[in-house]
């Protein structure tokens, strides 16, 4: 758990409303940001840190402090299920998320129950930054999963009042958008070997944030010790069912490619949910295409 900042002589100003005349939305847990991990604690202790030491006149940093730790007074602590879904499509976009812990899926699906997992998330990753007025997506918890939840208003407002969040906001949004472009390339050009391995170093980077991302470029993985992640075990977060789903495949060539990975020496299997890296780096050259 993060450390909460000092508190000053002077109680906080409070936060401007979005509505005139009305006081923030209250909090029901009292629980704020700064008991989420990952990139949800860097950001208000990160902000803390700027407006403190580097970019802002005295006073004017000393007001922007105030303001962040008013802010995890209007942010709800919320518990949610395993197999919850928690955000409906096409509900009001009311609030913005972030995962404290566990695992979250978010999907969309056709009238006739096909369905598409378009994002698989966790600790300190926002959900509804690219929601419009409604959400187009579906959010289910694939485990027991803790979110710290802001309302969409009250969000805004800080925006405006603390620029480095504004800046901040903008670098999720941007991290957002860069995925999905990777996730058009993995569902237009990607074979069904280069899907899987994909997946499969994306639970790694997941469980291991040292660990490199098959998303990152050739330059930068290659000099990485990849070799040295052979014998590394993971668990996968979900069923054949939702892996196929993510990757835009069947459960029987899901399953197909797993057993030819076994057969090939890449990984070897415990169970249907945990995989060990027996050749990693042959594993990163399939999902960047360079196998």
């Amino acid at each position: 758990m993060a450390t909460v900042a000092p508190s000053l002589e002077e109680p906080p100003p409070p936060l401007p409303s979005p509505d005139q005349g009305q006081p923030p939305t209250p909090c029901l847990g009292k629980v704020g940001f700064d008991c989420c991990a990952g990139r949800l604690r860097c950001l208000w202790h990160g902000l803390q840190r700027q407006a403190n030491l580097t970019e802002l006149p005295s006073q004017q940093a000393v007001g922007q402090t105030r303001l962040l730790q008013e802010a995890h007074h209007i942010t709800e602590h919320v518990q949610v299920a395993a197999g919850q879904c928690f955000i409906e499509a096409s509900e009001k976009a009311r609030h913005y998320h972030v995962v404290a812990s566990g695992r979250v899926k978010l999907y969309r699906s056709l009238p006739d129950g096909r369905r598409q997992i378009t994002a698989l998330l966790g600790a300190g990753d926002f959900i509804g930054l690219s929601a419009g007025e409604n959400y187009n997506f579906n959010a289910e918890a694939l485990g027991p999963v803790s979110l710290c939840r802001l309302g969409r208003g009250d969000m805004e407002c800080l925006a405006q009042a603390i620029p480095l969040l504004a800046r901040r906001l903008r670098q999720e949004a941007c991290r957002e958008l860069a995925h999905s472009q990777d996730r058009l390339v993995l569902l237009g050009r990607k074979t069904a070997r280069e899907r899987v391995s994909t997946f499969l170093l994306e639970c790694l980077h997941a469980q291991d944030r040292t660990c490199p991302s098959p998303m990152h470029p050739v330059r930068e993985w290659s000099m990485r010790p990849v070799d040295n992640l052979a014998g590394l075990m993971v668990t996968l977060w979900m069923p054949r069912t939702d892996i196929a789903d993510y990757l835009g495949l069947t459960v029987e060539t899901v399953s197909r490619t797993f057993s030819a990975f076994r057969q090939e020496g890449l990984i070897s299997l415990q169970g249907a949910c945990r995989v060990t890296f027996l050749q990693p780096r042959q594993l990163m050259e399939l999902a960047t295409g360079h196998q």
